[in-house]
């Protein structure tokens, strides 16, 4: 735009000196020429065809500068649009409505998941503390400790009911509990599934954390 119009604005000026050249040109032809002014009106019409023909291509020139600088603003314009939501394209709400509704779900999934394999980690440290505590050691003591059971519910349930437990019949006669021999070196016995258990949930574990690096989002609310 701006050189078609130095480019109009010198060929005006050029204009302007041909004209003044032809002019004070044309007094000298025509007193040169007498009477036939024909050849004098040609020459003038021919330069005053090349001058309108630089015209034109300068307004050419800036129509298409014009044309250009409009297709730009309104490409400008467009992106502008589409990043507003003001203008944005009528399905667009709803799918954004059903994104926050699954990213939710999403976050609600992945708290039952976390709750699901804490509470599995958990009662897998119980079953491990359980076999490394050796119940069985010292049983002998622990049937003595279990028969005195006996004599304090008897105690306590005669003085509930008001009563002198020695003057109870039934609670004359003396109660034994009869214990299985067991060996108390022995330990208990590892379930044979539970080492597979236990690496199903290390591989659960690290799957999870893996997808929700990238699939659990961290900015919609949770439902639970």
């Amino acid at each position: 735009m701006f050189y078609s119009r130095a480019q109009i604005a010198e060929t005006a000026q050029s204009r302007v000196r041909a004209d003044s050249v032809g002019l004070r040109q044309a007094i000298a032809d025509q007193q040169a020429a007498g009477t036939d002014l024909a050849k004098t009106a040609a020459t003038t019409d021919a330069a005053y065809a090349q001058t309108v023909q630089r015209i034109n291509d300068a307004i050419v020139l800036l129509n298409i500068g014009l044309v250009l600088a409009a297709m730009t603003l309104g490409f400008v314009y467009k992106r502008e649009d589409l990043t507003d939501r003001q203008g944005e394209h009528p399905s667009i709400k709803p799918l954004r409505k059903r994104m926050q509704v699954l990213e939710r779900e999403a976050l609600g999934h992945a708290h039952a998941a976390r709750v699901a394999m804490s509470s599995a980690a958990t009662e897998a440290g119980r079953i491990n503390h359980l076999l490394e505590s050796h119940p069985l050691r010292d049983w002998q003591a622990k049937q003595d400790r279990l028969q005195s059971v006996i004599v304090q519910f008897r105690g306590e349930n005669a003085r509930v009911r008001g009563l002198d437990p020695a003057n109870v019949i039934a609670f004359a006669q003396p109660s034994r509990i009869v214990f299985p021999e067991v060996d108390e070196n022995e330990d208990l016995r590892r379930p044979t599934e539970l080492d597979r258990l236990l690496q199903d949930l290390s591989q659960v574990e690290a799957e999870f954390a893996r997808v929700a690096a990238y699939a659990i989002p961290t900015g919609a609310p949770s439902t639970t």
